[in-house]
C-alpha cells in the first residue's frame, strides 16, 4: 500500500472509532499540527470527549476542549456547514469522472479512498479555500472575522467548459 505523505492510515475491525484510534489521532494527527496554545472542537462522542486522554497527550500545553452539545453537530459543527460540503463535492465529482470515463479502479479498495482523499485535501488546503473555511466559524458564529468572497470547489476546480471550444469556431 502506498501511502501519500498528508495522510495517515488507520483501520478499525469494524469501521468505528475507537478509544485506541482516537488515542493514536490525538499523539500522532493532531500533536505535530498544534503549537502551545489551540482550542480543539469536538463533537459529543464519548470516546472523543474524554478529558483524562486529552490531558495525557497535552499535559503541559494551554489548550481548550471544546464540546459541541449532543444533536447539535449539523448546525454549529463548523466544517459540517462549510468544508464537508466542498469535500463531499469533490469526492462526487471524481467518482463520477472514474464512472463516466470507465477508469479500471476499484471503488471499494482501501488504496482507492487513501488517494481520493489525499487528492481532496491537497486541493481544499489551496489559499483559495481560505476563506470556505473560515466560513463555517462564521456560520456557526463562533468568530465574527469578516472575509472576502468565498471560492467554491465547483468555480475554481471544475469549471470544464472553458477547456473546449465553441462550436462557431470550427
Amino acid at each position: 500500500m502506498i501511502i501519500p505523505p498528508n495522510v495517515i492510515v488507520q483501520a478499525s475491525k469494524f469501521g468505528k472509532i475507537t478509544a485506541a484510534n482516537h488515542y493514536i489521532f490525538l499523539n500522532d494527527v493532531l500533536r505535530p499540527c498544534v503549537h502551545k496554545k489551540f482550542l480543539l472542537f469536538l463533537d459529543s462522542w464519548t470516546i472523543q470527549t474524554d478529558q483524562n486522554k486529552f490531558r495525557k497527550v497535552f499535559p503541559h500545553q494551554d489548550s481548550q476542549l471544546l464540546i459541541f452539545p449532543k444533536g447539535s453537530t449539523g448546525h454549529i459543527q463548523p466544517q459540517d456547514l462549510s468544508l464537508l460540503r466542498s469535500w463531499r463535492y469533490f469526492h462526487k465529482k471524481i467518482e463520477h469522472y472514474t464512472h463516466i470515463n470507465r477508469t479500471q479502479m476499484n471503488l471499494s479498495d482501501r488504496q482507492y479512498f487513501i488517494n481520493v482523499h489525499s487528492v481532496i485535501h491537497n486541493q481544499l488546503s489551496a489559499p483559495q479555500f481560505e476563506n470556505l473555511i473560515k466560513s463555517g466559524f462564521i456560520q456557526a458564529r463562533i468568530t465574527n472575522e469578516t472575509i472576502g468572497q468565498i471560492e467554491k470547489p465547483k468555480d475554481i476546480c471544475f469549471k470544464f467548459y472553458d477547456l473546449y471550444c465553441p462550436s462557431q469556431d470550427l
